[in-house]
């Protein structure tokens, strides 16, 4: 609320309660920042101008160094004689000095150093002096600074002092401070002590505190002091949630600004002041007249070149923008509120602003890359802690991790956050993450704990006035009844949070609302009233330009539509919702966001499916539209990334900021950047359109088909595509589908079935051939081909197709066909089409039998992970095949770590292959990795699938010879987020990877055998493989599928070489 200093727990309470209200109905919305927007405005250095005073200390001395002048310095720290900072003041005491006591323990020949920031590069850099600058000894002055510092020490320990300690430690101060006759300095001990317990968010003892300050500069007559005191009086005041109290105080405080003679001190209190009370007129709805007061206070700040406050309340106006669902505008004060950030070298500002970074990365669905960027955060917390922040990142951890299913490790780090927060008694941050803690448990099925849950929360919200906590609190209970399936009773308490939403002038609440009561009318099979509602909202969301809330009233529209059998206006809405999905989509630049936005909406392109068979399936036509309609949902983000890798995409840049002389310029030109930034990758189109779908069943080899998987709970369906024809064919329910895909599983990874007994062989053949007979058993020509492209759908992306069986023949695929797989045609076509072979000599990467004893892998959670003998033969069998006029580097034992790796230029290798371990996280897929060496204690050994998507490589083929490297964690739609992926993300246009665990020696084998096709046979990847995996199944010992069934080929299917 005040905003005194980078360090106050206040100076962004409010923004932080409404980046929460926001948070707290996590949804999918088209917040058109990117994510790393604003990293690409780097303050230039220049601006930073530093002057140097050097002085020296002897025996028992000790100096007191102040730097003053409100408008010219905004850093001081102290150097010693080899450079090195040994002190450094972030923030201004009460009269706006940066004030630093140092011994000559710390330093004997010292250097005090200012920084200034230049606004104007222009004119005449006025070099600051240091104005107070004492080299003494005396005993008094060091006992007073003994107290305060042993006392702001203790403040910020695990067990602060209670409100008579400080009180005490106070008046001990005042009476030397007396002794000397220094007023100002008493004043602003007592100070320094209240703002610190304020700012770890003690309430009631920074009240007892400020309020006897007050007093003292009553008697004293200082109207500055008197101001600014009120001004956190009325801060505390906010944070309780009494705005009328709150909102006197800072009437008070204003009124003392004209008996203020220092002009700058007024100054900075009236920004100060109009500040905090555009954040109070956020509060409390009166959005135009917040927007008025924080930009007063933008351009005073600007005028004291006071950085940390701009930046500060440049992201207090970007929530007031984000609040009404601005988000252009918002995503532009973001940007340029940490680009001011960095210029202030504040470390506890850029921890906030990470923070704050993270929450609108995670609104934008970028969880992994929040949850990093909150690490950060909290890393940088630990240097200057702070137990209110402390429990801010927590909680905001906690949401993520319920975002993304992770319950368990939810609910353990919300208490976290709840325990801290009691303990500087944050009243507006418990209310609101009991609120998140009762959703938790609804989801978990515990509804008697979410009721108490909820229960807590509302009794908390009784200390507040205003606000739309109440409505908030009821969504989470109507959200309960639906998890519980109480329809009726949702929809009776739905209506009733549309009448209480009418009294709020949130006219976004009112349509979400209305879209989610027609949600429950479809609940109901009420389809009439479903549809009558979901045009109200959408006659709602179009006057608000609420493009989520309109594609999801459309589908619910088209959904309504579609079971009344009116076909035409179902289609009208389904076409409706697409469009602003595909508009969404385009918002939401990064490819985690899109990957789980697409899932959720997935519903919405099989009802589309559905409307388009809907007319007359057995046609042709049809089944080629029902195509183009399914091609459309999947696997976007795959495509989307292949096309960046050959299309320029221009970073937003902007001006040096000593070149603007309007701050409201510069938002604008950042509003500018970021826009073009958003609708650029227009420019390279969306998915394949019906054209090129068409051209590319046409281009189809004459000796290859397509087998495209399509499953939903509702219809599950396979075409046959060939050159020539195309056919849809139902499939069974998806509940069989998954029964028969787990029968087939079991039978082809169970350890006893590995020695082929006649009925281990009979019942190994009875799963695969009852799964087979329900994937093949209606295509009639499957031999016609001798190349089959998979393109799987969720269970079948575990099934490996070279051990199913053709059910007219009951011969293995593995035997009759060369099986390639894909994630979308879309992606293959890409691939086939418009990806280049190198043309320059080729170069060969090995990695593999990295050393894993003794080293950290292997301390974790993780399980123990033993050497792997047939990787270090594995490796050698390769490099002896490999060209000899053609260079390699191989990396083994030690030198196979991460380290190492990343040293290379990845770019220059045509192939890389990995033989090691690899670790599955079911749950992060991002966390999924490669275990390598490890070069240093301390050092990471895991190459993660995060990492490997943000490495820039140029191979025509990885090879990934390790455990699971193309399973992961499903995104419905998108297929599962494994190695393989992230590989593909990286630029490489062929992989080898595998469904399951893999044995080392008959790993081994099949590779060399691999490359032995490959490299001397000239055979295509595809057949390399087969090749190879025919070569392990004649071996008697390993002929069962699990040796050799797991691995599969994805990508471009010509010769590499």
């Amino acid at each position: 609320m005040c905003i005194y200093s980078p360090a106050y727990r206040c100076f962004l309470l409010p923004a932080v309660l409404l980046l929460l209200n926001c948070y707290c109905n996590l949804v999918y919305a088209g917040d058109r920042t990117p994510a790393n927007a604003a990293a690409t405005l780097n303050p230039p250095n220049s601006e930073l101008v530093r002057h140097y005073t050097p002085f020296t200390l002897k025996d028992d001395e000790f100096a007191i160094v102040m730097a003053e002048g409100l408008n010219t310095t905004f850093g001081l720290h102290i150097e010693n004689a080899y450079g090195e900072m040994v002190l450094k003041s972030e923030q201004r005491d009460l009269f706006q000095r940066h004030r630093l006591f140092i011994t000559v323990e710390q330093c004997t020949h010292c250097i005090a150093v200012t920084t200034t920031w230049n606004v104007n590069a222009s004119q005449q850099v006025v070099i600051p002096e240091i104005t107070q600058f004492q080299i003494q000894k005396s005993k008094q002055r060091y006992n007073i600074e003994k107290i305060i510092r042993t006392t702001l020490a203790a403040i910020h320990s695990n067990k602060p002092p209670s409100a008579q300690q400080l009180q005490s430690n106070i008046a001990e101060t005042n009476q030397l401070w007396l002794s000397v006759g220094n007023t100002t300095e008493q004043l602003n001990s007592a100070f320094l002590i209240a703002h610190a317990i304020a700012n770890d968010a003690e309430d009631s003892t920074a009240k007892i505190l400020f309020e006897t300050l007050l007093q003292t500069a009553l008697q004293a007559g200082d109207f500055y002091t008197q101001g600014f005191v009120l001004l956190h009086l009325g801060s505390l005041e906010f944070y309780r949630g009494h705005y009328s109290t709150s909102e006197a105080y800072f009437k008070k405080a204003r009124s003392k600004l004209p008996d203020i003679k220092n002009k700058e001190l007024a100054q900075f209190l009236n920004a100060n002041l109009a500040y905090s009370i555009g954040q109070l007129d956020n509060k409390m709805d009166r959005a135009q007249q917040s927007e008025k007061n924080l930009k007063i206070a933008l351009q005073l700040y600007y005028e004291l070149k006071r950085a940390n406050y701009i930046s500060i309340t440049l992201n207090a106006l970007g929530f007031s923008y984000r609040s009404r669902n601005r988000l252009d505008e918002a995503a532009s004060y973001h940007a340029l509120a940490f680009r001011y950030s960095l210029l202030t070298g504040s470390d506890m500002l850029t921890m906030q602003c990470l923070y704050h970074l993270a929450i609108d990365s995670a609104l934008r669905g970028r969880f992994y890359y929040a949850l990093e960027l909150l690490n950060d955060a909290q890393t940088l917390n630990t240097s200057t802690p702070r137990r209110h922040w402390e429990a801010h990142i927590l909680a905001a951890k906690a949401r993520i991790f319920m975002e993304l299913g992770m319950l368990q490790e939810s609910e353990r780090t919300y208490h976290q956050a709840t325990q801290l927060y009691k303990q500087v008694n944050a009243t507006a941050d418990l209310k609101t993450v009991y609120l998140n803690q009762g959703r938790l448990y609804s989801l978990l099925g515990n509804f008697p704990q979410a009721k108490r849950y909820w229960e807590l929360a509302e009794d908390k919200d009784q200390q507040f006035t205003g606000g739309k906590f109440k409505l908030r609190l009821l969504q989470a209970q109507i959200n309960s009844e639906l998890n519980q399936a109480n329809y009726y009773e949702a929809v009776k308490q739905q209506l009733e949070l549309i009448d209480q939403s009418k009294n709020t002038s949130d006219r976004f609440l009112q349509g979400e609302n209305l879209s989610q009561l027609a949600n429950l009318y479809l609940r109901l099979n009420d389809n009439e009233q479903a549809l009558q509602t979901a045009l109200q909202a959408i006659t709602l969301s179009k006057d608000n330009r609420d493009q989520l809330t309109l594609a999801q009233s459309s589908y619910q529209a088209a959904q309504a539509a579609f079971a009344l059998g009116n076909i035409a206006l179902s289609t009208e809405h389904a076409n409706s919702a697409i469009a602003q999905i595909e508009n969404l989509r385009w918002s939401l630049q990064q490819d985690n966001l899109r990957r789980e936005f697409f899932a959720l909406q997935r519903s919405l392109y099989a009802l589309k499916m559905r409307i388009t068979l809907a007319d007359n399936i057995s046609n042709a036509n049809n089944h080629l539209k029902a195509l183009h309609v399914a091609e459309t949902f999947k696997a976007r983000t795959l495509y989307d990334s292949l096309r960046r890798q050959y299309a320029s995409h221009p970073a937003a840049t902007a001006g040096s900021l000593s070149d603007k002389n309007n701050i409201q310029q510069l938002v604008e030109e950042t509003l500018q950047q970021i826009q073009a930034f958003n609708t650029q990758p227009n420019k390279t189109g969306a998915s394949l359109n019906f054209t090129q779908l068409q051209d590319y069943i046409k281009a189809l080899p004459n000796d290859t088909a397509v087998l495209y998987f399509f499953i939903d709970e509702q219809d599950s369906l396979v075409w046959w595509i060939s050159n020539s024809t195309i056919n849809l064919i139902k499939l069974p329910e998806n509940k069989l589908l998954q029964e028969l895909v787990e029968n087939s599983l079991q039978a082809a990874l169970e350890p006893s079935m590995s020695v082929f007994s006649a009925a281990n062989q009979k019942a190994l053949f009875n799963a695969q051939m009852a799964l087979s007979q329900k994937l093949l058993g209606k295509i009639a020509d499957l031999d016609q081909f001798r190349h089959l492209v998979i393109i799987p759908d969720g269970p079948l992306h575990r099934v490996p197709f070279a051990a199913l069986y053709n059910p007219k023949t009951q011969q293995p695929l593995l035997l009759t066909h060369t099986i390639s797989y894909s994630l979308s045609l879309a992606s293959d076509y890409w691939l086939q089409d418009n990806t280049k072979t190198r043309n320059n000599t080729s170069q060969l990467l090995l990695v593999g039998d990295p050393t894993f004893v003794n080293r950290d892998i292997q301390q974790q959670r993780d399980k123990a992970l033993p050497q792997l003998p047939g990787t270090a033969k594995e490796l050698a069998a390769i490099e002896s095949l490999w060209p000899q006029d053609s260079e390699k580097l191989r990396l083994e034992g030690e030198n196979a770590s991460r380290s190492e790796l990343l040293s290379h230029d990845l770019r220059k290798f045509s192939v890389l292959h990995f033989a090691t371990h690899a670790q599955v996280n079911w749950r992060n897929p991002a966390l999924t990795y490669l275990a390598l060496a490890q070069s240093n204690v301390g050092n990471s050994n895991k190459l993660t699938s995060q990492e490997i998507s943000q490495l820039r490589i140029d191979a025509d083929l990885v090879v990934l010879s390790a455990c699971e490297t193309t399973a992961g964690k499903e995104i419905l739609g998108e297929g599962p987020m494994g190695l393989s992926r992230a590989f593909f993300d990286a630029g490489s246009r062929r992989v080898v990877a595998t469904l399951w665990p893999v044995a080392d020696d008959s790993s081994a084998f099949l590779m060399e055998q691999f490359y032995t096709a490959l490299l001397r046979d000239n055979k295509s990847s595809a057949s390399a493989l087969r090749a190879a995996q025919l070569a392990v199944a004649r071996i008697p010992k390993w002929s069962h599928p699990y040796y050799w069934a797991g691995f599969g080929f994805y990508g471009k299917r010509n010769s590499w070489r």
